[in-house]
């Protein structure tokens, strides 16, 4: 992330659809998950902003532009 290289390992659209096989799972089995939701909507948040191909890692970026949007007056 330093680097900046968010070149594809494991790409955002792959971990939004893991997150959602998680959620289906965690509901149909009762498993409370608190944060699930904060992590879907980042990640639905990051491949809005920045598309679904760069390595999941790239959260960073996100959460770089919702801190920069934040200091805006």
């Amino acid at each position: 992330m330093l680097a900046r290289d968010f070149k594809p390992g494991g790409t955002i659209n792959n971990q939004i659809k893991d997150l959602k096989a998680i959620e289906v799972f965690a509901a149909a089995t009762g498993v409370p998950l608190p944060l699930l939701a904060t992590v879907n909507g980042l990640f639905d948040q990051l491949r809005t902003h920045f598309g679904g191909d760069l390595d999941h890692s790239a959260l960073y970026l996100e959460i770089e532009r919702m801190a920069k949007a934040s200091q805006k007056p």
